[in-house]
């Protein structure tokens, strides 16, 4: 039989319980109300880029983000990769002013916070037509001390040209494809045959990539 003063005690328990989860419960609502600021870094993917364009330049790959929200919302955040998808089906050939502030279409993982600042601001994007031609290779000593005492002959180049495919601004000023080869003072009249790359800015595309020269050299004494 239980004595007098354990049923208080009994009775106590239970209103420190119902005591401490009010406490908790209270605290949780106010930090969740408490709104602090952070600023996360979005990776821009990028999808709808109209057929026959290249982007040449001013694209960016990710952007700063600083938000506002419920502290235990924010501090929960990991350090997962965030990113978003900009659609750049509307632009045209020139200079393109994306504006990356609008709350608008914000990733899933940002949508519970406000957006305060997004740094850069904006986007300029240069977009150009995609141009494709056939050029000729033009084959040249690699500069070398011996290359101005050496001078070709025989020379075959196959394919003797190429096609080649990128902004219409760059392809339209080349007039050639160039192809270096070494110099080589003990091959003085033979034949020499290799695989050799071409050269190209780094937009433009080549088909193919390669070409055979043939060639022999004189060397030129005093």
């Amino acid at each position: 039989m239980l004595s007098n003063t354990e049923e208080p005690q009994k009775g106590n328990w239970r209103y420190l319980l119902v005591a401490f989860l009010l406490a908790l419960g209270l605290w949780y609502t106010l930090n969740a109300r408490e709104q602090i600021e952070r600023v996360v870094e979005v990776r821009l993917d990028y999808k709808g880029l109209p057929t026959g364009l290249i982007v040449t330049g001013g694209q960016l790959n990710k952007v700063s983000v600083r938000l506002r929200g419920p502290q235990e919302l924010l501090r929960s955040m990991t350090n997962r990769e965030i990113s978003y998808t900009m659609d750049l089906s509307g632009v045209t050939p020139g200079k393109n002013v994306i504006p990356l502030t609008t709350g608008e279409n914000k990733p899933p993982e940002l949508r519970a916070y406000e957006v305060l600042e997004v740094t850069p601001s904006r986007m300029i994007l240069e977009v150009d037509k995609i141009m494709e031609t056939n050029l000729p290779v033009k084959v040249a000593l690699r500069a070398s001390p011996a290359a101005s005492s050496v001078r070709l002959k025989d020379l075959v180049v196959d394919p003797p040209q190429v096609t080649v495919r990128g902004p219409a601004s760059v392809i339209a000023s080349m007039k050639e494809i160039q192809a270096e080869i070494p110099v080589d003072l003990a091959a003085e009249g033979k034949a020499v045959s290799e695989e050799v790359p071409l050269l190209a800015p780094p937009a433009v595309e080549l088909n193919p990539q390669v070409v055979k020269v043939t060639w022999k050299i004189d060397v030129k004494r005093r």
